[in-house]
């Protein structure tokens, strides 16, 4: 019972708070959001100043420098970071990656190569030392369902696991 919304998870709580509550304030400046983000006039997420997980590889990051004028008056310039190593996710088969570049930003690798690569990661560290992650590319397809559809009678059990098995291993029982 009771109102699910309430009970909805919240990111940053900006929502529960009225823009109206910083009423007079020349700038407010929030944090925890990874992302800057402007909630309204002078109402900022700051964002985190670096990138924090893969999937924020995308992400620029950036500072606002902030000039409030003795008159109140808001100034807001934004400045982008440019990370010593940068965050990124490359993907390619294990032959390709090592002819890359030399790069010491932290990366994750997706492997398209369908069979595995032995000592695939070792290998990759010498071109990419701060390699973190390692994944294959076939592991992030979605598997094929297959539906039983072989007509099941309740009188037969037998038979019913025998075209089971033929269905998924292709082979009757013996």
């Amino acid at each position: 019972q009771g109102n699910d919304e309430a009970c909805a998870p919240r990111v940053g709580g900006i929502e529960t708070v009225p823009p109206e509550v910083f009423a007079g304030a020349q700038y407010v400046a929030l944090g925890h959001l990874h992302r800057p983000q402007t909630v309204g006039v002078n109402i900022r997420y700051s964002g985190s100043p670096l990138v924090f997980d893969f999937p924020e590889a995308d992400q620029k990051k950036s500072m606002a420098l902030v000039d409030i004028d003795g008159n109140g008056n808001t100034t807001v310039e934004m400045i982008q970071f440019r990370p010593i190593h940068d965050v990124r996710i490359l993907r390619g088969s294990h032959a390709q990656l090592l002819r890359s570049p030399h790069s010491s930003d932290f990366i994750k690798v997706v492997l398209t190569d369908e069979t595995p690569v032995i000592d695939a990661m070792h290998r990759l560290h010498e071109v990419f030392p701060n390699a973190c992650e390692l994944t294959y590319a076939r592991d992030e397809r979605a598997y094929e369902v297959k539906s039983f559809s072989a007509h099941v009678s309740a009188a037969d059990p037998a038979m019913v696991i025998d075209d089971f098995l033929n269905e998924v291993r292709g082979a009757r029982t013996t």
